[in-house]
């Protein structure tokens, strides 16, 4: 399992550097300037009982911003799908965190990337895109940071 989540990861963070160049190449994206988008602040945090979050980090900007905090958080959340040719953000997945057995959160993404703050311990976390889900196993520890990556197959 952990060679598959480095697998996952390693793909992620290729993917995440070409998306970085290409939008270097193109000047940024949606009048976006690459400058801007070293820049920038996190969405609003949200709460859900014990639970704060933050999701989004569709365009360059956000994205940037994401994962430049996601170190700070004790869970990072990443979200693709298989599109033709290249990996695509998503948004709009259903994520269900749970621990032992009970849900300690349950929303919709707005982006690719969400960053959790819980309290340490063992969850596991389910997403659900276009129906179809999938789960992670997380340990969250108050001296580290933990990553679910996710990545559906081209339909």
């Amino acid at each position: 399992m952990q060679g598959e989540v480095n697998m996952w990861q390693k793909q992620w963070q290729r993917w995440s550097v070409a998306a970085a160049t290409a939008a270097a190449l193109a000047g940024g994206l949606g009048g976006v300037s690459v400058a801007h988008a070293q820049g920038g602040t996190l969405p609003e945090t949200m709460q859900q009982g014990n639970v704060t979050y933050v999701s989004g980090g569709i365009d360059s900007d956000e994205s940037g911003t994401f994962k430049r905090e996601a170190s700070r958080w004790p869970l990072s959340i990443e979200m693709a799908a298989r599109g033709d040719g290249k990996n695509e953000y998503i948004a709009d997945a259903q994520v269900e965190i749970l621990r032992g057995g009970t849900t300690v959160l349950d929303t919709r993404a707005k982006g690719p990337y969400m960053l959790v703050k819980l309290p340490d311990g063992n969850y596991t976390v389910k997403v659900t895109y276009n129906g179809k889900p999938m789960t992670r196993d997380v340990k969250v520890s108050a001296k580290g940071h933990a990553v679910a990556s996710f990545l559906w197959p081209h339909d």
